[in-house]
């Protein structure tokens, strides 16, 4: 029996993309799990040929090669069936909110497909939840940079042994700078101001952290470091557009 109540269908899905642009990358494979207010599941995976090259970058994430969608039906010619499997229900999916909700929208868009989201659709995300959830407290901070136990919690003296040695953890394991202007840049003006400009010659430079001032083209290991991490759906576009070689 379900833990969750159901009014009507829940369709959780999950989609594999060309990049991570909601707004003009495509589906190359959609799965989806229906589940009825009786608890009836039904499973639906498609491979569907973008019509375009599948970019080497994205095939590093998902594995999905061009000879893999070859023969496959577009998502023109699959857009129906797939907006009959959403058809009045509402929908749940990792990162769903930010990235797949809005990229299948605007699937059905540009293929003019009416798009089958009830009005009062209604939305949960698995990733939001595990975010409001687990904490964040210098309690958890310890044990996750340093495998150690916060002894006497919220003593002063405690407290900033503790989150020294949090710091010196974050440096090693994000191979930050040991300078403290660009730290403290890192720590507030990071937060204030975009994470790539452009230069004269409208390449991305990167804004923040150890990289700042150099081109983003070169550094691909930290691009991919900040496709792992929590940066703002809007740095991750950037991030694999300049992967992507565009």
């Amino acid at each position: 029996m379900s833990i969750i109540k159901l009014n009507r269908p829940i369709v959780f899905f999950d989609t594999e993309t060309t990049g991570l642009d909601v707004t003009k990358d495509l589906i190359i494979e959609i799965s989806t799990l229906k589940i009825f207010p009786d608890n009836k599941k039904e499973v639906w995976t498609q491979l569907i040929n973008p019509g375009i090259p599948i970019p080497s970058a994205s095939t590093k994430i998902h594995g999905i090669k061009d000879e893999d969608v070859s023969g496959k039906p577009s998502f023109a010619e699959v857009g129906n069936e797939i907006s009959k499997i959403f058809l009045d229900s509402d929908i749940g999916g990792y990162n769903v909110i930010a990235y797949d909700y809005p990229l299948l929208k605007n699937e059905f868009i540009r293929n003019s497909i009416e798009h089958p989201f009830p009005q009062d659709l209604k939305i949960v995300d698995p990733q939001v939840i595990y975010k409001k959830n687990e904490r964040r407290d210098l309690t958890s901070a310890l044990k996750f940079y340093c495998d150690k136990t916060l002894e006497d919690a919220h003593s002063a003296e405690a407290d900033t042994m503790a989150a020294f040695q949090v710091f010196e953890e974050q440096i090693k394991k994000y191979s930050l700078s040991n300078n403290i202007e660009e730290l403290h840049n890192y720590c507030i003006i990071e937060n204030k101001k975009p994470h790539f400009i452009l230069n004269e010659n409208d390449e991305y430079i990167f804004n923040f952290g150890k990289n700042a001032g150099k081109k983003a083209i070169n550094e691909k290991n930290y691009l991919r470091w900040i496709l792992s991490g929590e940066f703002p759906e809007e740095t991750k576009n950037i991030c694999k557009k300049i992967l992507d070689g565009e």
